[in-house]
């Protein structure tokens, strides 16, 4: 079986999909796993992990860090609420 790198792999992606995910293998290299749909970086720079996958035409794009970032707003949202409530 030949394996294919990164850039291969997003060749077909839509082109701003297969842009922003080429930004990353850029500055960080071939991604760590890959399959057809998916590529995943670990330890990328200050990220925990990295995780680009080719967009489903009827979802929104949402990155693990952005999910992670929102998660954090929504605690530090929610501890700011409650010091209020005291």
């Amino acid at each position: 079986m030949h394996e294919r790198n990164g850039s291969q792999i997003i060749h077909d992606w839509p082109e701003e999909s297969r842009e922003a995910t080429q930004l990353v293998i850029d500055k960080y290299g071939d991604p760590h796993e890959t399959t057809p749909t998916t590529l995943v970086w670990f330890n990328a720079g200050p990220w925990k992990r990295i995780v680009h996958e080719a967009p489903d035409p009827d979802t929104s794009i949402l990155s693990e860090e952005d999910l992670e970032s929102a998660i954090r707003e929504g605690e530090q949202g929610s501890a700011a609420q409650q010091g209020k409530e005291a």
